[in-house]
Parts: C-alpha cells; sequence; structure tokens
C-alpha cells in the first residue's frame, strides 16, 4: 500500500524576509504588518522595555487580542533587558523582520510562552541567553501553540538548552517563511529543539552553533515534526538533524554543507524522507542507527548511509551539485540545484497529484515541466531565458521623434522576470548583437525593466535587438542557471515627413443657434505629426473665452520636419439674453392719449425673432381699468426673453368735462353739460346727454358719456 503524504502545513502565513546577520539575506515586510498602524490601544508606540505603550505593557493587557506597531517608531530594536513573557492567547503582527528587533541584550530567554495560542510575525528575535535548560530565543510550555511567520531567530544563546527555540511536551510549533541562524547551544540542539508537534515550511535553519560536540546543530527532533521546502545548512555539531523519537516527515528538504552529518536517525525514531536531498555534508550524509528509513522515494542521497535502496527514484551516491547557499530569489536563502544535477526532474508530476507541493521555498510554482525537483528550490525545466521588447509609440513615429524602447527578460515558465536576474541589457538598431549597426543605449538589469529613449533614427524600416548577456541570473557569484544568452526582435519605421503638422482645435462650450455659443468657451488644441517630432508651438496652450463677444479669433501655429502649420477658430459668444423695453407712462385718465412704445435689442449677436406691442391712441378708446402689454424676443444665439408691461386708464370728473369739451361740438349744450358735471349733478348731466344722443351728440359719443358718468 503507498504511504500518503501528511497534509499541508497547518498554518499558511505569509511571505517572509531575513535581516543581515554577517551574511547575505533579503529583506521584506510580512504582508499581515503592510498597513497604517495608526495609533490604537493595541499598538505599541515606543521602543522602551516598559510603561505605557510598550510591547511588555500591551502583552499583559488581555484586552489586547492583536498587537501591532507605529511606524514612526521603525525600524529600530525594543532592548527588554530579560524576557518578554506570554500567558494568553495574542497575536503580535510585526512590520517585518528587517524593521524591528526584540532582544533580551543577554539576560534571559527572549520570549517565553506559557499558554494560550499565540501569533507572532514580522520580528527579529535576538540576543536571547537561556539557562537551566530555557533555550536563549524562545520557549513554548504546554499546553501553549506558537506560530512564526516572518521571523528572525537569530544570536541568542542557551546554557544546558538549545539557541534558538526549544517546544516542550504537549505543545504545537508552526513556522512559515523563517530564518533560524548563528544561535548556539550546549544541550539539545543550536537550533532548534522540538519535543512536541512542528510544522515548518519554507524557511532555512543555518549557520547554528553547538558548544557539545554530541549535539545536533540545526534541529533535534523528539515529537512529531514536519519539514517542507526547508533548508538546513552551515550548521556545526555532530549532526545538523538528528531525529531522536517519534514520527517525523520530511519533504522536499535540502540538508548539505554542514560540518557533521547530515541527518542521524534514533532507533526509537522513524524519519519519513521524500523529494529531497541529503548530500554534500563534512560527515555522513545520512546515518540510521535501527531499522531503515520509513517510507521513502524520490531523494538525492550524497552517501550509502540511511539504508536507503537506489531505485524507488532514489539517487544515491551522487553528486547532488548545488549552487552555494544564496539568495536564489524568495525571501529565504537556498542552494538551487546546477544544471546536470540529478535532484532535477527526479519525480514525475503525476505520481503525486503535481508533486505534492504547489510551491518551493522560494515561492516559485512546481513543477515547471512536466516532473519535480527533489530539494527545498526547483528550477526551470529549460536553462533558456526569454528577452521580448516592445515601443512607444508602438510600431512607427517620424524622423526625429522620440521613441522608447523597453526590454523584459523573463524566465521560460513566467515565475519572474527581471528582478531574479543579473547581467546587462543592450538595444541595439540594425545588424546583430554581436555586429550592431547602431547601439541605442545599455544597463544593468535591476528591479525593472530596461528601457531606452532616442531621437537619432533614420528614415526607413529597423529591426530593433535587445540583446541580453551575463550569467548571473540567481544573483549567486557561481551560480550560472541559464547560461545561454537570449535577445528579443522587433521591427519599427522611421517615417520620413512630407506635411506640417495636423492640428486640431477641440471646444467646449454650450453652443446655441447660428454658431453663437452661449457660455464660457474652453479651446484645446491637438498638434500630432506622425511622420517627425513638433519642434515648435504657438498659441497651442488651453485657453477660454469667458466675456461676450462678436468674434474672438484663437489660433495655433505648429512646426515639424515637415513645415509649418497652423489652425484658427473664431468664437462668438453672447450668454446674455435679449433686453426688452417698454417706454412711456402707464397711468391715463379717459381724455388722455395713450403713448407706450416697446423695444427688443441685443448689443452682441442682434435681435433673430420679436413679438414687441405699442400702445398709443385715445385712452377713452382703451377702456377704463387695467390692461397689459406682453412682448417676446429671440437673440441670434438662440437665447429668449419675455418682458410685460401694465397701464391704467381712470374716470375722473376733469376728465370727462375735457372729453365734452373736446367731443360736443353744439356750444350751448356743452356747456350746459359742462356746467352740470361741475356741480355734481351727473344723473341730470346722463338725461341731457341721453336726450341729445343722435341729435346734437353722436349716438356712440353719448353712449361713452354715458357710461363714464356712471363711473363717478
Amino acid at each position: 500500500m503507498r504511504y500518503t503524504r501528511p497534509t499541508a502545513l497547518a498554518l499558511a502565513l505569509f511571505a517572509v524576509a531575513c535581516t543581515d546577520l554577517n551574511a547575505p539575506t533579503r529583506t521584506g515586510m510580512h504582508p499581515a504588518a503592510r498597513r497604517d498602524a495608526a495609533a490604537s490601544p493595541c499598538t505599541v508606540t515606543t521602543l522602551a522595555a516598559a510603561g505605557a505603550g510598550s510591547l511588555s505593557e500591551l502583552v499583559a493587557d488581555a484586552a489586547c487580542p492583536t498587537i501591532s506597531f507605529d511606524p514612526s517608531i521603525l525600524p529600530g530594536q525594543i532592548d527588554q533587558g530579560g524576557t518578554l513573557a506570554i500567558t494568553r492567547s495574542v497575536t503580535i503582527n510585526g512590520p517585518g523582520s528587517a524593521k524591528l528587533a526584540l532582544s533580551a541584550n543577554h539576560e534571559g530567554s527572549v520570549v517565553v510562552v506559557r499558554n494560550g495560542t499565540v501569533n507572532i510575525t514580522g520580528l527579529t528575535i535576538r540576543d536571547g541567553a537561556g539557562s537551566d535548560h530555557f533555550a536563549g530565543g524562545i520557549d513554548v510550555f504546554p499546553p501553549a501553540s506558537l506560530s512564526l511567520g516572518d521571523v528572525v531567530l537569530a544570536n541568542n544563546e542557551g546554557v544546558l538548552g538549545p539557541g534558538g527555540l526549544m517546544s516542550h511536551p504537549g505543545t504545537s510549533v508552526t513556522i512559515s517563511g523563517s530564518t533560524i541562524r548563528d544561535n548556539t547551544g550546549d544541550h539539545g540542539a543550536g537550533g532548534l529543539w522540538l519535543e512536541g508537534d512542528a510544522d515548518i515550511e519554507r524557511s532555512v535553519i543555518a549557520f547554528n552553533h553547538v558548544g557539545f560536540d554530541e549535539t545536533p546543530g540545526g534541529l533535534l527532533a523528539t515529537g512529531t515534526v514536519t519539514l517542507q521546502n526547508v533548508t538546513i545548512s552551515g550548521n556545526d555539531g555532530r549532526a545538523a538533524v538528528s531525529v531522536a523519537g517519534g514520527v517525523s516527515h520530511f519533504s522536499y528538504v535540502t540538508v548539505t554543507s554542514n560540518a557533521g552529518e547530515g541527518v542521524s536517525v534514533g532507533d526509537a525514531a522513524t524519519l519519513n524522507l521524500e523529494e529531497s536531498i541529503v548530500a554534500g555534508n563534512a560527515g555522513t550524509d545520512c546515518l540510521v542507527a535501527g531499522s531503515p528509513l520509513g517510507h521513502q522515494q524520490f531523494s538525492v542521497i550524497g552517501g550509502t548511509g540511511c539504508g536507503l535502496p537506489d531505485a524507488g527514484g532514489n539517487r544515491i551516491g551522487v553528486d547532488p551539485k548545488l549552487g552555494p547557499l544564496a539568495d536564489n530569489g524568495g525571501n529565504t536563502l537556498t542552494h538551487v540545484p546546477q544544471p546536470g544535477s540529478p535532484a532535477i526532474d527526479i519525480m514525475p508530476a503525476g505520481e503525486l497529484e503535481g508533486c505534492g507541493a504547489s510551491r518551493d521555498q522560494r515561492g516559485f510554482g512546481r513543477p515547471h515541466g512536466d516532473a519535480c525537483d527533489a530539494g527545498a528550490a526547483e528550477i526551470p525545466g529549460t536553462f533558456q531565458t526569454m528577452t521580448t521588447v516592445t515601443a512607444v509609440p508602438a510600431s512607427s513615429t517620424g524622423v526625429g521623434a522620440t521613441v522608447t524602447f523597453t526590454a523584459t527578460v523573463s524566465l521560460p515558465d513566467g515565475s519572474g522576470s527581471n528582478t531574479i536576474f543579473g547581467g546587462t541589457m543592450t538595444i541595439v538598431a540594425d545588424g546583430s548583437c554581436a555586429a550592431p549597426g547602431a547601439t541605442l543605449g545599455s544597463a544593468a538589469i535591476a528591479a525593472a525593466p530596461v528601457s531606452v529613449t532616442t531621437q537619432t533614427l533614420a528614415a526607413g524600416h529597423h529591426t530593433i535587438l535587445a540583446c541580453y548577456t551575463g550569467p548571473d541570473l540567481s544573483r549567486s557569484a557561481s551560480a550560472a542557471l541559464f547560461p545561454a544568452a537570449s535577445s528579443g526582435t522587433m521591427g519599427y519605421d522611421i517615417i520620413a515627413d512630407g506635411t506640417p503638422p495636423v492640428i486640431t482645435p477641440t471646444l467646449t462650450g454650450t453652443l446655441g443657434t447660428n454658431g453663437w455659443y452661449t457660455s464660457d468657451v474652453s479651446v484645446a488644441w491637438n498638434v500630432s505629426d506622425a511622420e517627425s517630432a513638433i519642434t515648435s508651438r504657438t498659441g497651442c496652450g488651453a485657453s477660454s473665452v469667458t466675456a461676450d463677444t462678436p468674434g474672438q479669433i484663437i489660433s495655433c501655429t505648429a512646426t515639424s520636419a515637415g513645415g509649418t502649420g497652423s489652425s484658427s477658430v473664431t468664437i462668438k459668444r453672447d450668454a446674455s439674453p435679449p433686453v426688452i423695453a417698454f417706454d412711456g407712462p402707464t397711468s391715463y385718465t379717459v381724455d388722455q392719449d395713450i403713448a407706450i412704445v416697446c423695444t427688443a435689442s441685443d448689443a452682441t449677436s442682434g435681435i433673430a425673432t420679436q413679438a414687441c406691442p405699442s400702445a398709443t391712441g385715445p385712452a377713452f378708446a382703451a377702456g377704463v381699468g387695467s390692461h397689459t402689454l406682453q412682448a417676446a424676443a429671440t437673440n441670434n444665439a438662440g437665447l429668449p426673453a419675455t418682458a410685460a408691461v401694465t397701464y391704467t386708464v381712470t374716470v375722473t370728473p376733469a376728465g370727462v368735462t375735457a372729453l365734452v369739451a373736446r367731443l360736443v361740438t353744439e356750444s350751448g349744450i356743452a356747456n350746459s353739460l359742462i356746467a352740470k358735471l361741475q356741480h355734481g349733478q351727473y344723473q341730470a348731466f346722463v338725461a341731457e346727454v341721453r336726450a341729445q344722443s343722435g341729435k346734437k351728440i353722436p349716438a356712440n359719443v353719448a353712449a361713452m358719456l354715458i357710461e363714464l358718468a356712471g363711473r363717478l
């Protein structure tokens, strides 16, 4: 029956970073800390060991389930001068191991966890000095569990205990994306002593030391320990790893370049070893005290130890051909297999649901191609880089115009580009990389693609080549993972210019009628020449018309290799409606003549249409009472206007008297009627008018005088 690998690590923590501790490392910031740590009750605001806002105060505060750090105190180091004791569940989200260190100043263990579920990310834990079987860095006591992510555990020392970390029976420890290095212990282990359950992934255990030769330098496992995508290198002691009890599972682990044995398995322990590399150590690479290893397959073993057969996909007694421990991408140090390594493509991808791990220690995908590599670092299945070149403008421009060519180097599987490479990129025009027609520019490949800008290409079709050279693709002094140079090619046209620039205005505003604007008008110019560069512009900036005008001319002139072009626009703006005016009195007596004149005018665009009535003639003809004149007009810009005026006609004795004098021609009758009006004898007045109606007084005049008298 086939062995089934244990499930993936219990806690998938975040991408990690190492800090510089006398060896090359990569720096970074844990994603959980990439946020604005604005001061809050659970934010550390001081680097002091104790007091308000200190880490120790917040750890002791049960009201703080999650602790973060104020960016204003970073980067820095908290010098505790002793141990940080944790007795409850808490999450400490550090800003990144490169930004903040927690130090005990060699005055005790740095951290002791006695209870709860504790998560620590983004810190360097250093300068601890444990005693009486305490670890120098971190001690974990039951029933506690501890998770570490993006943690650098370094420069800690244990007296009668391990240097880096010790977990006691009944505890659980998870480590992800972390570095355990340069720790010293004289009992248990230099780096980690794991008596409880532990899962470690995507981490490196390196350069740890012991004061007692029989003690393992890197890791002592007596509980149930799972390692996946882990590098163990540069440790001293009798062995780098000692599996002294329990059942341990190692997959995609690289154990190499250690001063003693690679892996030692006690007779009371079981180690399942898969897709791993145990080779290149100073002592025996693999030493098994009792029966052979448990489940084992697809591993590379440098010597004849371990009792593994040279079968089942294993490679026994061979040189794994590893590069040195270095920054090969990702955020922890690795040994990368070199061309010709037996670790490359050792296991078909279909053997165990792909590779059984979708990523390597660096976070690069597995597999590359159809098969999986042994060890912590996967490499592409081909050693040829790919280079591409692009241009802006994309495919052509004119003589003298600026064009930018950009070259990008990438791995054939798409797992990385530019940032994981060294080498030089040279961009040339025509010819070949070895014999270019013209060199446009050259630069070392850094954190971004290489770009060059030129205006010197002559008219015609050109072949642009991006020529990449340099074997240092892994950023390792001796590793040449992708030794073959590569180049990218594109065609590009430089067009001779026989025409001046094309100048196009854009007018923004409210357009009325007859080409008139009724609001402010903004003018913008687009000047282009597909064949050559624009060498000068006059009047082509943005402008606006904000006052009424019968016609303002705005011009733009531009010059290119094809000549000088010009464009003008005439802007007519009338944002004011017509003016309608009524001239004349608005109050009349019946004997007066009405004289009201209506006029409509527009000073800018003029009147297009109007209905503007006037009022003239005898007031008595209009009738007694109020009368309203309504006027409307529209200007040539399309803006309308309306207006109205009301005038009144009133009856007075004097007014009727004046009408009698004007309209009754028989003087005797006129005088008689006037006398009656003057004496207020209105009924007698009406009787006399009625008697003379149609005789001495025209009937229509008589009817009017009777109606007016009735209003007195």
